[in-house]
């Protein structure tokens, strides 16, 4: 990378290139875009590795038409408010305020003439065209997919509550219409025995008093290797009940975190090193409640990076899959 000094500004000269050949320099500023140095060249910005702009990159995948049409169909409803109004507050909720205010207005007023198939077009076109549009469409997936999850984790709620009802109301006693109440006694239930039974009433009674009062006597020569057995499977027993424990109380303590740590502590395991802006773009959560949790109760579960983001410590995800299980079970 070489820089010019024929401006007050330190402009560098960046080269252009294609299949593996310079084909052109341009002498320009960069801008940080993300903590990505980029620069404009033919109406659009390029990130600059090395002093060295590629023009043949691999075209991003999420970039393509169809790509674009796919995500903006799973994350909007199969049909849209006819009302102008309540489709442009559905159309800012959906995309986390990510469309400027005149794209929205212009897709809802299309939407209410009942051209709807021209709006979605519409928002595929500007999408596509946007200068971060790569960030972007890895922002929408992964909010189109907590909300999934989200999704996941109410409906087998549900189920849980449903099925434990139903076991309820089969393992319910009998109501007293449906018992018969129409036993009568007899009277041989209730008469005496004919003989005299009470010598052997005694004996019985001694026999269960004197239960319990002999003492078992070892005798004989030890046998070697054999005498901390019982203390090395009672300290097993122990440490492995502790264990246990401590895990269950663990589980516990997580799962009792709310639903708001509950999304930040699966969004770093899934994107480690993201920092708070990424987790409030993509979860929709106040940066403030995102903060105090990350600096609250979550400070056991996560630590920052070098870099200035965040990750969870090893065993979260263990937990965090635990957590799953037992939702899946409940």
């Amino acid at each position: 990378m070489e820089l010019s000094r024929t401006d007050h500004a330190m402009e560098e000269i960046i080269r252009v290139m294609s299949d593996g050949q310079e084909i052109d320099r341009i002498v320009c500023s960069t801008q940080l875009d993300e903590g990505i140095p980029t620069v404009r060249y033919r109406e659009r910005f390029w990130p600059v590795v090395d002093g060295c702009i590629q023009l043949n990159e691999p075209a991003n995948e999420e970039n393509s038409s169809v790509d674009w049409a796919a995500l903006i169909q799973n994350l909007l409803p199969p049909a849209l408010p006819d009302q102008t109004d309540s489709c442009m507050k559905l159309l800012q909720g959906c995309f986390r305020g990510n469309l400027p205010h005149g794209v929205v207005q212009a897709a809802a007023s299309l939407i209410a003439l009942r051209f709807e198939q021209q709006a979605r077009v519409l928002l595929v076109d500007f999408l596509r065209e946007h200068r971060n549009a790569p960030r972007l469409y890895r922002l929408l997936q992964l909010q189109l997919l907590f909300r999934e999850r989200s999704e996941r984790t109410k409906d087998s709620a549900s189920t849980a509550t449903s099925s434990a009802t139903e076991q309820l109301a089969e393992s319910s006693p009998p109501s007293e219409v449906e018992m018969d109440w129409d036993w009568s006694p007899t009277l041989n239930e209730f008469e005496m025995p004919e003989v005299d039974d009470s010598s052997l009433r005694a004996t019985a009674t001694d026999l269960q008093e004197s239960i319990g009062s002999y003492i078992a006597r070892e005798l004989g020569a030890p046998i070697p290797g054999f005498e901390d057995l019982a203390t090395e499977q009672q300290t097993f027993t122990s440490s492995t009940g502790e264990a246990f424990l401590n895990e269950s109380a663990l589980l516990e303590r997580t799962s009792q975190l709310g639903r708001i740590a509950l999304d930040l502590l699966r969004y770093f395991s899934d994107n480690p090193g993201d920092r708070a802006v990424h987790a409030e773009a993509v979860l929709g959560y106040p940066m403030t409640e995102i903060r105090r949790l990350l600096l609250g109760s979550l400070g056991n579960y996560l630590k920052k990076t070098d870099s200035g983001g965040w990750e969870c410590h090893p065993w979260v995800e263990q937990v965090l899959s635990a957590l799953n299980e037992n939702h899946k079970v409940g």
